[in-house]
């Protein structure tokens, strides 16, 4: 049998011009795809940074929040003196001038206007033979060589033998920009925290690490909330 023979016009290939033209056309594609996915990468890497800044924001003042409302709290059964205004005799039930246990200087992180403060500290009966004071404060660290951000520090000192003895400092949020305290509606004269807020608000401005947004700038979200004092608010 005679092989069934194919002309040589149906075996005509791609022509030079054809292909030049599909390589445009392919070339055109997936630049297009990439740009999609440079913009939509973008955007997921900003709503990331918006929700770790979100939820770093949360866990610091949920930590501060529940520090506060116990400010002041005595122990019944304490062998210790009373917590309230120093005029008093007693310890400050909350301060902001880092007298108690002695707060580093330094205040990187706050900018602070008037009536509004860059240190914390909280004093209560954890029973009745412990007595404590937690610090909140701003300094800058440094993790494997590299300088972070103004980092906010927790120490909790503990009162022993008429003197605060210094406790481990650590860490309670990095890349924080701006923390103050502003103290507002003070306990009236007589009473037993007279002078001493009963409300604290907490403004607070933390940035995402080492996350821009698509045009570049750094990630960061402000965050404010007012906490009561409920021993310093009931106590008369």
């Amino acid at each position: 049998m005679n092989a069934t023979r194919i002309p040589l016009t149906a075996q005509r290939g791609y022509s030079l011009i054809e292909l030049m033209v599909a390589l445009a056309v392919g070339s055109i594609t997936i630049a297009a795809l990439y740009a999609g996915y440079a913009v939509f990468e973008g955007y997921s890497t900003k709503l990331s940074a918006l929700a770790a800044t979100d939820r770093s924001a949360v866990q610091v003042l949920d930590v501060l929040t529940r520090d506060l409302r116990v400010a002041g709290y005595k122990d019944f059964s304490s062998s210790y003196g009373p917590i309230g205004p120093s005029s008093g005799g007693g310890v400050l039930a909350v301060d902001f001038s880092g007298a108690i246990g002695g707060i580093p200087p330094g205040n990187c992180g706050c900018i602070a206007g008037p009536g509004q403060y860059c240190r914390l500290t909280t004093v209560y009966d954890l029973s009745s033979t412990q007595r404590i004071g937690v610090s909140y404060y701003t300094g800058t660290r440094t993790v494997a060589t590299r300088a972070t951000r103004c980092s906010l520090w927790q120490r909790r000192d503990q009162w022993q033998g008429g003197a605060w003895s210094r406790g481990p400092a650590e860490v309670v949020a990095d890349w924080v920009d701006n923390i103050s305290f502003v103290a507002g509606d003070p306990q009236g004269i007589g009473r037993t925290y007279a002078g001493l807020p009963q409300m604290v608000t907490i403004s607070l401005q933390i940035s995402a690490p080492a996350i821009t947004s698509t045009k570049g700038a750094a990630i960061s979200r402000a965050h404010t909330t007012a906490v009561r004092i409920r021993n310093v608010s009931l106590v008369q």
